[in-house]
């Protein structure tokens, strides 16, 4: 008798996505049920057994995971956040949430090339400690991105479309270089060693950069005083509720003193990420560089809510069966998708 579960047939749909690239498909569920082939209760477990390229896949679960320490070139992917209220028809709504304390995941040696996607933290956030170059962080909630490197400079790295993003350094003393591009930042705090480009942002909270090009941002923290070293300025918009709030001066399409309250579609009949769309009339439509929007959902390559990920993937929004199965007696299995 087999009974077969809405996580085993994710499996299947992955594994069929990912044959063509010879990649193999691991799970990670810590929610108890019974572990088969390529299935861990943990991430460093399923990171062990991996080779470089596959992929795995954290499911969401009403546990909360420990994080890991990747040596490999891997994709990990978690199944988005904030799903009830952007996809509440979904099967599964649950996050892939890490908590506090062991909540690390580390880029060393040998994970150049690594992708982190879909991952929530829990109130003290996800932290993300990168330490070797062509990291990419993108479409994660709640998360701490760490950067250190005592001897080597660091490139590639990319930090995008996360929500409620911070971002510090630990010990770095050579150059690095990387892209911020369509977050939601609470925090960033970078020394003089950084440089890249910073866009399509929109910023809650403090601002500490140098060397950087900023572009198509939205700073509206009223309590937030930027720091911004040597850095160029292109199509910005200060919100701020101050008597004087001008962090980018008003040449180069750079615009000063703008209401917040005109940015926005705002929190009421919207999702929590949901309400930093532009509403119609906003000041931030077509103001970016080329004439792209400002904020994170602007560009060719916007902020997504939940973090949905790639449209190869698609998610399960019903599921039904007859219960079991058997050799004679056949399990009618009925399914929904939608692609991403």
């Amino acid at each position: 008798m087999k009974t077969i579960t809405p996580k085993l047939i994710v499996f299947f749909l992955t594994l069929i996505t990912a044959t063509t690239f010879a990649q193999t498909i691991r799970r990670v569920n810590n929610t108890g049920i019974p572990l088969g082939a390529n299935m861990y209760a943990t991430l460093q477990a399923a990171h062990n057994a991996a080779v470089n390229d596959d992929i795995i896949y954290v499911e969401g679960s009403g546990a909360f995971y420990a994080g890991a320490t990747i040596t490999k070139r891997l994709t990990i992917i978690g199944p988005g956040y904030l799903l009830a209220e952007n996809y509440p028809n979904f099967a599964d709504v649950r996050p892939a949430e890490f908590t506090f304390v062991t909540n690390a995941i580390t880029f060393n040696a040998g994970s150049e090339g690594s992708i982190v996607t879909g991952c929530s933290g829990f109130v003290n956030d996800l932290n993300i400690n990168i330490n070797v170059s062509n990291i990419t962080v993108t479409r994660n909630r709640s998360i701490k991105v760490n950067i250190n490197s005592d001897n080597t400079p660091l490139t590639g790295i990319v930090i995008s479309k996360n929500y409620e993003l911070r971002v510090s350094q630990f010990n770095s003393q050579v150059s690095i270089s990387m892209i911020v591009s369509n977050n939601y930042v609470i925090n960033i705090a970078l020394s003089d060693n950084f440089s890249g480009i910073f866009s399509n942002n929109i910023i809650n909270g403090n601002l500490n950069l140098r060397n950087f090009s900023l572009l198509n941002n939205i700073f509206f923290a009223d309590n937030g005083s930027p720091l911004l070293t040597n850095c160029t300025f292109s199509n910005n918009i200060d919100a701020r509720a101050l008597v004087n709030a001008n962090a980018f001066g008003t040449t180069n399409g750079n615009m000063a003193n703008v209401d917040k309250a005109n940015l926005f579609v705002g929190v009421t009949g919207n999702s929590t990420d949901g309400q930093w769309k532009l509403k119609a009339g906003s000041p931030a439509i077509g103001a970016g560089l080329g004439g792209i929007d400002c904020g994170i959902f602007g560009g060719l390559d916007s902020y997504a809510l939940s973090g949905i990920v790639a449209t190869d993937y698609p998610t399960i929004t019903s599921f039904t069966t007859s219960g079991v199965g058997n050799s004679t007696t056949p399990l009618t299995v009925k399914i929904s998708t939608k692609s991403n």
